[in-house]
């Protein structure tokens, strides 16, 4: 065995090192380097070079991998010899021609505008708006990069700011939109307390209490002045209704000594549309907060967020109590909190406390008189709001949702839950009503619901599923219409490619229409065109083709990962059937 290995040492030993690579053909080497050149031209922006860095567009990594299919130009020569031929590191190469391994890929989304399509030296009289505008229209970069190439190539005498006002007024460039949405013009000026004392919050928030493994809900309802910040009142209830809110407001009258703000801002509950909380409060306005808006009542929430953050989760208390005694250390906690929280001293106040800013206030009649006058405005405009929407309302619907309600045994004293329910349609009103009224008959409705909430959630449930259903007929035959003029265009275009070229040129070719697809009508055509053109080739050309398609497929960052999943799993569905 010595001997025999002694033989063969001199096969087996290879010095340190990768062997030497083979130089590729002179010929296959500058074909590719022409082909680079070819589209470089003719597609700029694609590749940009920022220090020794280099930014590569999807459409030159997609003509890159595209020179590696079967009957491409460098089909054959190894990554080290296309890489020194195309200009891209190795590193880099050798990630784009990797086979995509599962879940591998990212989504990313396409910020680039489409073209609007216009003739820029027409809509323009400037002639370097105009070159900017005709140079924008041929770009495939990024806007970065643009910004940059017209700065230095084009020596224009702009900045990224007016540049990129200047695509987007002439449609070119779409950017993302990151302000808030717009909010309505009636809640504007609805948040003015220039001093304390002028308007008080009230609002409620669950308390969940937790006592020998048995969980209680309770209500806290607080009063917050919206000058001071301070929390006049605030008291725990068993339910948010009409009383917690009297219970609410007279113990912020006792704090303030009796004096009675000029305006108390509730949300719009039904509850809180009670005859008692008028009677209650007479002594002052009562508004009404702007629906689904919560900046309306600001300093209340505020209160609450600052509750939550001191007490991120429920009250646990142990012991041999029951219930009352849950209800009573409630109290307690929240007392010691608010209490605490109008003695802390504000930047804001100057130094003062919510407390001390409250009692020190002294006001001139001018400022009352203006601040009553800022009031009774919010009055009116409320008003007329609640008027407008009493008049849009159906009557029907109203009548037979107050009808059922009473029946129901749901409190709507001021008919603010009919006239808020009344907007859906009348299927959904009446099946909401039967689910809820058959819910209640069986004794299935949670223990602690609450009736007004469930009742609309069924509703608007029930709405929602019809108004899903009919616009789903509708868009199915609007669809059906609209396809067989979307379709003939698409027909078109896949008899010129089959025209001009066959075999794996036409699959190649109905895949980068597919990723290029603008819609999900021609993305699915697509897709139905590089299946049959597949199925048509042999198994073996086929099977290659499909390696050297999802490697293209990989490089399409531009197109969604969904869609690239599709599209793989339809080739490969092609090159290797199943039986279903």
């Amino acid at each position: 065995m010595r001997g025999r290995l002694r033989e063969a040492l001199s096969d087996l030993h290879q010095p340190p090192g990768c062997s030497p690579v083979a130089a590729p053909e002179p010929h296959r080497a500058l074909d590719v380097a022409k082909a680079v050149r070819d589209f470089v031209m003719l597609h700029p922006g694609v590749v940009r070079s920022r220090g020794v860095r280099c930014i590569y567009g999807e459409a030159f990594r997609r003509f890159v991998v595209g020179l590696f299919a079967p009957d491409g130009v460098a089909q054959g020569m190894t990554v080290e010899q296309a890489a020194d031929a195309i200009g891209v590191p190795m590193g880099t190469l050798k990630d784009w021609l990797r086979a995509p391994a599962k879940g591998s890929s990212h989504d990313t989304h396409d910020n680039h505008a489409t073209s609007a399509q216009l003739d820029p030296l027409l809509a323009c009289a400037q002639p370097q708006i105009a070159t900017l505008l005709s140079e924008y229209e041929a770009w495939e970069g990024d806007l970065s990069s643009f910004c940059e190439y017209a700065r230095d190539e084009l020596r224009l005498p702009f900045g990224r700011t007016f540049i990129t006002d200047v695509l987007t007024a002439a449609g070119l460039h779409r950017p993302s939109s990151r302000s808030d949405p717009h909010q309505a013009p009636w809640s504007r000026g609805s948040m003015h307390a220039p001093f304390p004392g002028l308007q008080w919050f009230g609002d409620g928030k669950q308390l969940p209490v937790v006592l020998r493994d048995q969980q209680f809900i309770f209500n806290l309802e607080a009063m917050v002045d919206g000058a001071s910040n301070a929390v006049v009142g605030a008291r725990v209830s068993n339910a948010e209704d009409a009383q917690a809110v009297i219970d609410a407001f007279r113990e912020g009258l006792q704090t303030t000594g009796g004096q009675p703000p000029l305006a108390v801002t509730l949300d719009n509950r039904p509850s809180n549309f009670a005859p008692a909380i008028d009677e209650s409060m007479s002594c002052t306005e009562l508004l009404r907060a702007t629906p689904g808006r919560g900046q309306a009542k600001a300093p209340v929430e505020g209160a609450f967020g600052l509750f939550e953050q001191s007490l991120p989760g429920p009250i646990v208390i142990t012991g041999q109590t029951d219930q009352d005694m849950a209800l009573c250390v409630a109290q307690q906690v929240a007392n010691a909190f608010f209490r605490g929280r109008n003695g802390k001293p504000r930047r804001k106040l100057g130094g003062l406390t919510p407390a001390q800013a409250y009692d020190q206030a002294s006001l001139s009649p001018e400022q009352i008189a203006e601040a009553r006058e800022h009031i009774l405005e919010l009055r009116r405009r409320e008003q007329i709001a609640r008027q407008t929407r009493e008049r849009r309302a159906d009557p029907l619907r109203r009548k037979v949702l107050g009808e059922q309600l009473v029946l129901l045994q749901i409190e709507d004293p001021a008919g603010e839950a009919s006239l808020s329910l009344c907007g859906y349609s009348m299927t959904a009103i009446l099946r909401g009503l039967a689910i809820y009224r058959a819910k209640k008959e069986l004794g299935t409705l949670p223990v602690d619901h609450d009736p007004y909430r469930y009742l609309g959630g069924i509703i608007r449930n029930v709405d929602a599923t019809e108004h899903l259903a009919r616009t789903a007929h509708h868009l199915l035959e609007l669809r059906q219409r609209a396809g067989d003029l979307q379709l003939a265009a698409l027909r078109d275009k896949a008899d010129a490619i089959r025209s001009a070229g066959a075999g794996s040129a036409t699959v190649c070719a109905f895949v980068d229409a597919a990723l290029d697809a603008t819609s999900e009508l021609a993305f699915r055509f697509w897709c139905s065109q590089a299946r049959e053109s597949l199925c048509q080739l042999p198994q073996d050309q086929a099977t290659a083709l499909y390696c050297h398609l999802t490697r293209v497929i990989s490089v399409a960052s531009r197109t969604l990962r969904k869609r690239r999943e599709h599209l793989i799993a339809v080739l490969a569905a092609a090159v290797a059937p199943v039986a279903a």
